[in-house]
C-alpha cells in the first residue's frame, strides 16, 4: 500500500479536524457550529479560487457521492436528455 505524504502546510491545516474539530457541521450544537464556520470559510476560499459563488461549491465524502452528484446535476441541467453513457475506467469489475 502506498503511503500518502502530506505537504507540511496541508497537514498543519487539516490536523485539527482529526482530533479537535470533528463535530458534525450540520448539527445544532456549538461543537458542530465551530466546524460549520470553518466549512463556510473553506467554501468561500474555493469559490474565490474558481471564480464561483460559494453556493456553487459542494463538498462530498468520496468518489461515489461525487459521481452521483455530477450525474444528477447533468440530468437537472437538461431534463429532456435521459441517456447516460458510463464506463469502468477507474475500478476493475
Amino acid at each position: 500500500m502506498r503511503r500518502l505524504k502530506w505537504p507540511p502546510k496541508c497537514l498543519k491545516t487539516i490536523l485539527p479536524y482529526f482530533h479537535v474539530l470533528y463535530g458534525n457541521p450540520s448539527s445544532a450544537h456549538s461543537f458542530g457550529g465551530q466546524v460549520a464556520e470553518r466549512l463556510t470559510e473553506a467554501r468561500e476560499q474555493v469559490a474565490g479560487l474558481l471564480g464561483a459563488r460559494p453556493g456553487e461549491i459542494i463538498f462530498t465524502s468520496g468518489g461515489t457521492e461525487s459521481d452521483n452528484a455530477a450525474v444528477r446535476s447533468a440530468l437537472a441541467a437538461d431534463p429532456e436528455k435521459r441517456h447516460i453513457v458510463t464506463s469502468q475506467v477507474e475500478h476493475p469489475p
